[in-house]
This record gives C-alpha cells, structure tokens and sequence, in this order.
C-alpha cells in the first residue's frame, strides 16, 4: 500500500498491484495492465502539504479589486 508521487514519470516494468494511488504527469505501463486499487482513508494520512491533507486550507489574497 502507498501513496507514489513522482514529478516527471512512473515507470511499471512489471504487473503491478498497488492499493493506495500514483500521482504524476506521465505514466509508462509498458504492455502491463496495472490494478490500482484506490483506499479512501488515504486522505487522513497524507504528509504535511499535500492537497487534500486533513487541515489543509486554501488562503486568497486579494490584490486589488475594481467594480464594474
């Protein structure tokens, strides 16, 4: 079980079983077909500054703003 983040590519050279996710711009199964089995409590142990993490919020900061 994980949650697999990588910026660029994952590559799978294998059959691959993964309970949890895979995050990444590009992804490279080779002539494997993946089982990707998504856990929905992953959100509650997701590491410090992930989207999603339980806690997380979102701030705005308004620069200016003009009525029309």
């Amino acid at each position: 079980m994980g949650l697999f983040y990588a910026e660029t590519s994952i590559v799978a050279q294998k059959q691959t079983d993964v309970l949890g996710s895979f995050v990444s711009n590009y992804f490279d199964m080779g002539s494997n077909v993946p089982s990707i089995f998504q856990v929905p409590d992953t959100i509650n142990h997701l590491p410090p500054g992930m989207i999603g993490q339980d806690g997380a919020g979102w701030y705005i900061s308004i620069v200016s703003w003009e009525k029309i």
